[in-house]
């Protein structure tokens, strides 16, 4: 498994979701920089856009984050959420 951030190549750091309680692996640079990059524990890359929420807009990421609250998987969540900005993006009375 790459030892990097997928976007600084910082050193990961092992730590804990703070609302899902779950283990990943953080960008060192997080609290410096606010670097988003993260891999799950099985190598998957997260923080990158196309790839986590973070290629959403901050609306966009509270509706993932709700969805992941009810249960939906990550990607369940991510195209929930994208669907929604894209109905939000277009909506022809805003």
């Amino acid at each position: 498994m790459e030892k990097t951030c997928p976007l600084c190549k910082g050193k990961k750091v092992l730590r804990t979701g703070r609302t899902s309680g779950k283990d990943f692996w953080g960008c060192v640079n997080y609290p410096i920089t606010g670097c988003p990059g993260k891999r799950g524990l099985e190598g998957q890359v997260f923080g990158t856009d196309g790839e986590s929420p973070f290629s959403l807009g901050p609306k966009g990421r509270a509706m993932f984050d709700i969805g992941r609250s009810e249960g939906m998987s990550f990607e369940e969540s991510l195209e929930f959420a994208e669907a929604w900005e894209h109905d939000e993006e277009n909506d022809p009375y805003k």
